[in-house]
């Protein structure tokens, strides 16, 4: 028996175009023959890759840098990083940032039966 590939867990996404914005995605889709899932994929993905966060050369840091797989990780990566919180968009996102972080750490308690 073979062993099953799981499927990719995906986010959906949704946003508004002016109608010239529209028209361009509509016409680089039918030119370059993808999906606008893949075309916006792709775009998202080439501008994080050339996307730093400022620091020295070595201190510098991508988007990979604060990637996991487990959100919770994600984000305490982010707030854990004093360049990230100096940025503006950081300041405004912190409250959800502290409700994906309650959600990350949900303490249980377990109960014995006596």
């Amino acid at each position: 028996m073979r062993d099953q590939k799981r499927p990719v867990k995906t986010e959906s996404l949704s946003l508004r175009l002016d109608p010239k914005t529209k028209f361009i995605l509509d016409f680089v889709v039918r030119a370059k023959g993808v999906r606008v899932t893949d075309l916006v994929g792709r775009a998202i993905k080439e501008m994080a890759d050339a996307t730093w966060i400022s620091g020295q050369d070595i201190e510098r840091k991508r988007w990979v840098d604060y990637w996991h797989p487990e959100e919770g990780v994600r984000v305490l990566n982010i707030i854990m990083d004093p360049e990230m919180l100096k940025r503006r968009s950081m300041k405004t996102n912190l409250p959800n940032l502290s409700s994906s972080i309650g959600s990350f750490f949900i303490l249980t308690r377990v109960v014995e039966d006596p």
